[in-house]
């Protein structure tokens, strides 16, 4: 968890946290952390033309020290600080020379614990090597750019323009982060989740940063327009590889690795990017199924040992995975299953899934009945796509049918289905209610999408927002919105990037709740805030 930088003052009351709830014994708990005594601190805070090599601070209690090399840090990072602890004192002291005519800020960070409670305490203490302490004040929001929430999660950090010297921190709190003692000038400014707690942004760090990277300080600022945390586009890897006994596997990456057209090649061709290895050997061409840019399932015949090796090899991007079979797993059984548990509105086919590409089915050794009259039959036909299957019939008949196979009904490339029966609902119209949403006041092309508890239910892509946008058969209940301004058009939303500081895509949030009623339809005007 990234570490808190909270500024508390050590002039006046010091506050404190209370990090941890310990077990309560022996009397009435603790609920304060240890506390600086201010004006027994020597040299006393804000204390000007600084000459002295440490600092004592003597605190109301005894106390632990915790992790003083990562919790003790000073700001210009131009010293490195020994921290040691007598009765109720703690010193700090430093063998470098500070840089003339510079404020520095030394940061407790969670370093100061309770002995019994184990509350903690966050603290500030400031002085300045030349005659006056800078005194301005650089303050700015800090939100997650995907939910718009405020981040406490992190820090913002301000940096000189020519050295890149750290000359400022601070971590939000309720979303707002303060840096104080600062002089007028321009700065690099980042805030970013320091995972690593080194006071450094990594590749692999949340950020947000200004427009333009840097900030210039004149007076005391609020900055009017937040930093919005992201998470940068990671490096292609394999981040998933399920084994969906007998025969199949789905591998799935953190980024796109293949382009629309390798995608939409015919099923079993070459793959010139992705190599199968089954106990050791190549196979070219595999039984494969593209879900989408970053996944892929593939099929294949039970392996005689027990090892399956997949490698991507692309331009950019090289990764390799493996997975070893036991032996239960390659004799499991073919089973058929209903997809959306059984439940089916107006506009879904009653579909199945199963575990194997399918090679053909009987439809003699399928029969579809009426609940409430076993002896009405109904007649179907089938469709299938590699490892699901369709049954198209009349809906109109009932409400709720029972679907029954008989072994072998459905035949896979690894093994014939088991028997099985799927009672199936078929729901109707009059069962969902419905969005009518307008979107005409954005500009240029959008994402809407649909929240149930903070869930996305459904999502559209918008080139026209001239046109309204339908939202059907929406079971009941409380829904949300969320829009995504789509500016490069391509259907999805893009994180920033440091290098070019580009910052990601806007989302605008739509709070208040619509409840949508069974049978009714609702106009919601959703209206951007520029």
């Amino acid at each position: 968890m990234v570490r808190k930088y909270f500024i508390v003052f050590l002039v006046g009351l010091l506050a404190a946290s209370c990090a941890q709830v310990g077990t309560i014994t022996g009397g009435d708990r603790d609920q304060f952390a240890p506390k600086p005594i201010a004006l027994a601190v020597v040299p006393l805070n804000e204390t000007t033309n600084f000459t002295a090599n440490g600092v004592e601070i003597p605190f109301d209690e005894y106390f632990k020290l915790v992790n003083p090399i990562q919790n003790i840090r000073i700001v210009p990072p131009h010293a490195t600080i020994k921290a040691s602890v007598k009765n109720k004192t703690l010193t700090l002291t430093w063998k470098d020379t500070l840089e003339s005519n510079t404020t520095y800020a030394i940061y407790l960070n969670n370093a100061i614990k309770d002995l019994n409670e184990g509350n903690d305490t966050i603290i500030q203490y400031v002085f300045s090597t030349g005659p006056f302490l800078d005194t301005l004040s650089y303050s700015v929001a800090v939100l997650d750019a995907w939910s718009n929430l405020p981040n406490d999660e992190c820090i913002v950090a301000l940096y000189e323009l020519n050295s890149d010297k750290l000359v400022s921190l601070a971590q939000p709190s309720n979303g707002i982060a303060k840096l104080n003692y600062l002089h007028k000038g321009e700065y690099r400014a980042v805030a970013f989740q320091d995972e690593n707690n080194d006071l450094n942004l990594q590749d692999y760090e949340k950020l947000g940063f200004p427009d333009g990277g840097t900030i210039t300080i004149e007076e005391n600022t609020f900055d009017s327009i937040p930093f919005r945390i992201f998470e940068p586009k990671k490096n292609p890897e394999i981040t998933t590889l399920n084994f969906i006994p007998p025969c199949s596997f789905i591998v799935a990456t953190n980024n796109p690795i293949v382009a629309q057209s390798e995608i939409n090649k015919p099923l079993g061709s070459p793959r010139q990017n992705v190599s199968l290895y089954i106990d050791g050997e190549l196979r070219q061409p595999y039984e494969h199924d593209w879900f989408s840019d970053d996944s892929l399932m593939f099929y294949f015949d039970k392996p005689k040992q027990n090892s399956v090796e997949v490698v991507y090899n692309y331009e950019t991007f090289s990764d390799t995975v493996n997975y070893r079979f036991k032996l239960k797993e390659r004799e499991a059984p073919i089973v058929i299953k209903a997809t959306n548990s059984g439940t089916f509105s107006p506009s879904k086919n009653v579909s199945f899934s199963i575990n194997g590409p399918i090679e053909g089915i009987d439809n003699a050794k399928i029969s579809i009945v009426n609940p409430l009259d076993s002896t009405q039959t109904i007649e179907f036909e089938t469709k299938f796509y590699n490892s699901t299957f369709q049954l198209v019939f009349d809906r109109e008949i009932a409400e709720s049918v029972l679907v029954s196979f008989e072994k072998g009904a459905v035949k896979t490339k690894c093994g014939n289905s088991e028997e099985a029966k799927a009672p199936i609902k078929l729901k109707s119209v009059d069962n969902y209610g419905a969005l009518n949403v307008t979107v005409s006041e954005y500009k240029g092309s959008i994402i809407v999408i649909l929240l149930q508890r903070n869930k996305a239910v459904k999502t559209i892509s918008v080139k026209d927002v001239s046109n309204t946008i339908e939202f059907t058969e929406l079971n009941p209940g409380d829904y949300t919105f969320k829009i995504v301004r789509d500016s490069n058009g391509n259907g999805k939303w893009d994180v920033g990037e440091y290098v070019t500081l580009t910052h990601p895509e806007e989302v605008d949030i739509y709070s208040k709740k619509i409840k949508v009623r069974a049978g009714w339809t609702i106009d919601v005007p959703l209206t951007p805030k520029y």
